[in-house]
């Protein structure tokens, strides 16, 4: 009697032996052995459709969502679902967030595109929606993230707590 025996049923842990032993690479063990898991876990099986969809998202050229559904396969309603069950949000608002990682990483590494490139180089159809999404993820508009930038801030560490408190450290400046 191994220990084992005092969590699962010997029958378990001789068939997933058994099929640990036939996979041939240590990443088939693990998804051998994540499977089982999840199985005696009671956790749900993830549509295999969601993982080429964040793939899809995640890639260098932007998808719309009525496109992204087409090529699963899944109407506009099922995969908003199946990203509600699984992700916790809609795939529209993960595709926001997507963007805006990609816009702040191209404004940070490449000072030479303008504002109406990266918006159109993150899928945006005008500068205007590319604004108001950077605002509401990185609390200030483009612009003010390249000033930042340039004047050597740190913005992924810059906090502003209060409005007034950027007004309060503007005037310090002044009386310094």
């Amino acid at each position: 009697m191994s220990n084992l025996d005092i969590i699962f049923p010997a029958s378990d842990i001789e068939r997933i032996s058994s099929r640990l032993k036939e996979c041939e690479t240590i990443g088939g063990k693990f998804s051998v052995l994540e499977m089982f898991v999840s199985e005696k876990m009671g956790l749900p099986e993830v549509n295999p459709r969601l993982p080429y969809a964040l793939q899809l998202l995640n890639s260098e050229h932007s998808i719309s969502i009525d496109a992204l559904s087409q090529s699963l396969c899944i109407s506009n309603r099922g995969l908003q679902k199946l990203f509600k069950k699984h992700i916790g949000m809609s795939p529209v608002y993960y595709r926001k967030i997507i963007r805006f990682n990609k816009a702040a990483q191209l404004l940070l590494n490449d000072s030479e595109n303008s504002l109406t490139e990266v918006s159109y180089t993150c899928g945006y159809f005008d500068q205007a929606h590319f604004i108001k999404d950077f605002k509401e993820f990185g609390g200030i508009s483009p612009s003010e993230f390249l000033r930042y930038k340039t004047n050597g801030s740190d913005f992924y560490n810059y906090r502003i707590s209060e409005p007034h408190t950027l007004d309060s450290i503007k005037q310090q400046q002044i009386n310094i």
